[in-house]
């Protein structure tokens, strides 16, 4: 994933096993910014790659590879109109290890979240039909691992809050799921702080504005705040003024599953609708040394809702 003021480019490369068969697929969304100040999509992509090996540090497909360790990642993809080549790699000299966010069900159930690379320097190409759509280098980067065992419908979320943003001192990333119905939450928010990792086990949620999408039907938080605070800090995250970018991440009206699969996954894992926007935030950290306040960074921020059980 890379973003800038005028400009993004998000990957997906999702791995699912359907009926005991896994399946490989990249996503690729990207857009840049008119001259009136609006987000033009040149890049709506998806197709199924042909999975190779999925090891503990790579996968391998017959399209190309992703390469990944604690201080690097490594994607080569060749696509009928799509080729990818990008590095990230940490700014970092100590490579710092998060701990991972869980959720664990059931019979040994599990959801796993962590990032893999908080903050990740981008260097690469990306081409679009022949054509060298995006060159980066150096630019702000993040990539994450999520991994789960639930079935679909036995999946505990009704609503997922994540976002991440970068600026000079501070890379941030937060993710909160909520399940209103039994007031269950987990949550969980690492940020690196002139270059010290901090983390998050418990924020405080709170909503001040909804407003209906233009382009799916969903309500989302346009703005709301998430509190909290650990031994040796306190944080504020203020998500506001949203411009969406990414519809229906998840399953959306893709054929690309064949269309009576994907109609049963979206069945099963109660039909989820996702919004992905590019975002403003204001940041708020204090320890008992200083209090720091960083106004209008940009951010990445989803909204993701789930049919309730």
């Amino acid at each position: 994933m890379y973003t800038a003021m005028d400009e993004y480019f998000i990957l997906f490369v999702s791995e699912i096993s359907v009926f005991g068969t896994n399946k490989i697929y990249l996503q690729a969304h990207a857009a840049q910014k008119s001259a009136t100040g609006n987000f033009l999509k040149n890049l709506i992509y998806e197709t199924e790659l042909d999975l190779l090996e999925n090891r503990s540090d790579s996968i391998l497909m017959h399209q190309g590879s992703i390469l990944f360790d604690a201080s690097k990642i490594s994607l080569v993809i060749n696509c009928a109109e799509l080729s990818v080549d990008l590095s990230y790699t940490s700014p970092y000299p100590v490579q710092f290890q998060m701990n991972p966010f869980f959720i664990e069900g059931r019979f040994g159930s599990q959801l796993f979240w962590k990032p893999l690379l908080l903050h990740g320097v981008v260097n690469g190409n990306v081409r679009i039909r022949e054509t060298n759509q995006f060159t980066f280098r150096n630019e702000n980067g993040y990539a994450d691992l999520v991994e789960s065992s639930f079935l679909p419908f036995a999946l505990p979320v009704n609503e997922l809050f994540w976002g991440r943003l970068h600026s000079d001192e501070l890379d941030l990333c937060f993710s909160v799921i909520n399940k209103p119905l039994k007031k269950i939450k987990w949550s969980k928010v690492y940020i690196i702080w002139k270059s010290t990792p901090i983390e998050f086990d418990a924020v405080n949620l709170v909503i001040q504005e909804q407003k209906m999408s233009t382009g799916i039907s969903l309500i989302y938080p346009e703005k709301y705040t998430i509190a909290a605070e650990n031994s040796d800090c306190r944080l504020t995250i203020e998500i506001y003024s949203h411009e969406e970018a990414v519809y229906s991440d998840f399953i959306g009206d893709s054929t690309m599953y064949g269309k009576i699969t994907t109609q049963l996954i979206k069945f099963l894992s109660r039909s989820p609708k996702g919004l992905k926007s590019v975002a403003k935030a204001n940041i708020l950290i204090s320890n008992s040394l200083e209090m720091k306040t960083y106004n209008n960074l940009t951010a990445i921020d989803e909204y993701v809702c789930f049919a309730k059980k």
